[in-house]
């Protein structure tokens, strides 16, 4: 008896598995479940790409196929080939739609690549896409760092990310960073400063450019210098005098070169 119920209880343990798996097959083949619909959702407020340019990327037609046979891996690495995306996620939102969120790369500085072409230079100082003049995107320009080792381009890209942390960023701008064989770390900086003209005060707000040398190694002290140049940069701009060169590696030292006439 025992046996027979056993026997009977595996019996409908089997015909439910079975009935199960043909309702899901139906169900895959079921208009109900056909992709209608694909969401794409930004990390950042204005993307470089627009929702239509993703979903092309991702080249899946829509009322055509059931989201249970979409292959994510493949739609991952065809949007990925655009390397303005840094990584992707993919989910299926039953019953008919497919949700695309995108990670974008955020470029923090420009280059020019071994191509001659400028492009920009994300966090981890990989360059990426060629620069978009479209976008109106004020970032500082790195020179003469093509074919050099790409931990001088990361840190580059740490004096820049102290300077803006710094107090400095408020009112001064470093327009370039450059890398001189002899000289090492060169930034290019722009304050402003007031002239007394005839007619009375003239503003040059960002009129004044002045080279400031950090030397071949940015140590631990960087924060430090960077907190003398602030100060030194805020005495300028009050004071109305126009630098040539700034040296912030003479030691403990910052030696400061006026120009002519000021």
């Amino acid at each position: 008896m025992k046996t027979l119920k056993k026997f009977s209880l595996i019996t409908f343990s089997l015909i439910s598995l079975a009935a199960l798996v043909v309702s899901i097959q139906q169900a895959k083949q079921s208009n109900l479940f056909l992709l209608q619909n694909i969401e794409v959702k930004s990390s950042v407020l204005v993307p470089p790409l627009e929702d239509s340019k993703i979903v092309r990327l991702a080249e899946v037609l829509l009322g055509k196929v059931s989201l249970f046979d979409l292959d994510l891996q493949a739609i991952e690495h065809r949007i990925l080939s655009n390397d303005l995306i840094q990584s992707v996620s993919l989910q299926k939102k039953m019953p008919q739609t497919l949700l695309i969120s995108v990670l974008y790369r955020e470029p923090r500085a420009m280059i020019q690549n071994t191509k001659g072409v400028l492009a920009y230079v994300d966090s981890e100082g990989k360059s990426f896409s060629s620069v978009d003049l479209v976008r109106g995107i004020d970032l500082p320009l790195l020179t003469n760092f093509s074919g050099q080792n790409p931990e001088r381009i990361k840190e580059a890209l740490r004096l820049l990310k102290a300077w803006e942390e710094s107090s400095l960023s408020q009112f001064f701008m470093i327009s370039s960073v450059d890398w001189d064989s002899e000289r090492g770390f060169r930034a290019l900086v722009a304050y402003p400063i007031e002239r007394r003209t005839q007619i009375g005060q003239e503003n040059l707000n960002n009129g004044i450019r002045t080279r400031v040398d950090f030397g071949n190694v940015l140590d631990l002290n960087l924060d430090f210098k960077l907190l003398q140049l602030s100060k030194i940069f805020h005495y300028l701009t009050q004071n109305s005098i126009a630098v040539r060169q700034v040296w912030v590696d003479a030691g403990k030292k910052v030696v400061v070169k006026t120009a002519r006439g000021s």
